[in-house]
């Protein structure tokens, strides 16, 4: 598997076409937990990753093989994207939710150790 993400055509497609194994798709999870964490990547971009992932997972019935740290930082990213029950309409559900349990998962998961750092990149703008 190419170390290289593009965010910008990183979908479903493009993991059938690789069929990362369940320890990439953990290290794909903690990077782009880590680019988002880090102002690397946007959260509608890290949470169309993991949407992808889920997705990824759901057609290709990986839930036995697939470990906790896919799950932690999936769950992350779901539930910043609604306003919960009880919350204030003016509170951003991904200040609330998302960054605290992903703070969460990286004490939990910050000592797995990726096996190929991935760099997270775009596509230079076409200014032909």
């Amino acid at each position: 598997m190419s170390n290289d993400l593009n965010l910008d055509s990183f979908d479903i497609s493009e993991l059938n076409l690789v069929r990362p194994s369940p320890a990439d798709l953990d290290q794909i999870s903690l990077q782009i937990a880590k680019g988002y964490l880090e102002g690397i990547c946007s959260f509608n971009d890290a949470d169309s990753v993991m949407n992808n992932i889920y997705v990824y997972v759901v057609h290709n019935n990986l839930f036995a093989e697939t470990g906790s740290i896919i799950w932690a930082i999936y769950d992350a990213f779901d539930a910043g994207e609604y306003h919960h029950g009880g919350d204030d309409q003016s509170e951003e559900p991904e200040l609330k939710y998302t960054k605290p349990m992903l703070e969460i998962a990286f004490k939990k998961y910050g000592d797995f150790q990726l096996a190929t750092p991935l760099v997270l990149k775009r596509m230079p703008d076409d200014k032909s």
